[in-house]
């Protein structure tokens, strides 16, 4: 129950299409890093308490006995070494605020069995990397894409090619038509060139 109340905490910053709300006066690429390592710590304490019931569950099997309320203190909880966190940091600012939620989405996706503590910033170092990466080889894809040529299909040649035997058939047709004619040219003997027709 206190990790789906974490989440509900966690996606009332996020808007219906799980693109993070922006919170007023805030770099918005703080906003997502602020949203991701959060994502991140909040699962990191509900699999320490997963761990922790998991075992004092196995030990009372063992012993036949619950010891569990004689447990005093509280086990410290696992920190994510210097280093890793300011790169994982400096990766999360490369986010958009429209990433954040699909790479908390494939985050959780990827929270399958039992990983170890340690293991989780590292899970969503790859979700980042992953997205970044599709992003990335979509976008080439998309300026790579030659252009759309468009060519004279099967049915517009077979047109053009009907048009141009019906030109020549009508060429032909007039060529027979002129050698057909009678010659009215003055012959010797014949009419006169004075008038077209006697008197």
């Amino acid at each position: 129950m206190a990790g789906l109340r974490a989440i509900r905490r966690l996606g009332e910053g996020l808007l219906p299409g799980g693109e993070l709300r922006r919170l007023p006066g805030r770099n918005e690429h703080d906003n997502v890093v602020d949203a991701l390592l959060s994502e991140l710590d909040m699962h990191i304490k509900e699999l320490e308490r997963y761990y922790r019931e998991k075992e004092l569950e196995e030990r009372r099997l063992r012993t036949g006995a619950d010891y569990s309320w004689l447990i005093s203190y509280t086990p410290k909880s696992y920190e994510m070494p210097q280093m890793e966190r300011l790169e994982l940091e400096s990766l999360c600012y490369k986010v958009t605020p429209e990433e954040c939620g699909k790479i908390i989405s494939q985050f959780r996706s990827a929270m399958t069995g039992e990983p170890a503590i340690g293991e989780l910033g590292r899970i969503m170092r790859c979700c980042i990397l992953q997205w970044m990466t599709r992003q990335a080889h979509s976008l080439t894809s998309f300026r790579l894409k030659p252009p759309t040529r468009v060519g004279p299909s099967a049915k517009n040649i077979d047109v053009e090619m009907q048009a141009d035997g019906d030109e020549a058939g009508l060429a032909r047709r007039r060529e027979a038509r002129s050698h057909s004619m009678p010659d009215f040219s003055a012959r010797d003997g014949g009419l006169s060139t004075g008038s077209a027709y006697p008197i």
